[in-house]
């Protein structure tokens, strides 16, 4: 079985650098055998890539994209706080998302 980074490589995504916190919270929880994220925004290492409200500001095919970054972006975060992604059995997306309808 293949590692999950090599499965990432395998589909040509790469991992960007984990994002900080951009204000006073904690990007990555541990309870027990779960990990929460929060505050993930779309940014490839440090730069905001998207900004605005879906079916407003953003289109529908950007917004794709922007959710591909913050999933991306979750996953680094997971490597960093568990030293890698192997052991993750699911992802759950939860949160907020902002549409104009």
């Amino acid at each position: 079985m293949d590692s999950a980074e090599a499965t990432l490589r395998a589909l040509g995504l790469e991992l960007p650098d984990p994002p900080k916190a951009l204000a006073s919270y904690v990007p990555v929880q541990q309870v027990g055998e779960l990990l929460y994220t929060s505050g993930v925004i779309p940014s490839w290492n440090g730069e905001v890539q998207f900004r605005g409200v879906v079916g407003g500001d953003v289109n529908l095919k950007d917004a794709g994209r922007a959710a591909e970054i913050c999933a991306l972006n979750i996953m680094a975060l997971i490597r960093q706080h568990a030293g890698s992604l192997d052991q993750v059995e699911q992802l759950t997306p939860a949160g907020q998302r902002r549409s104009a309808r």
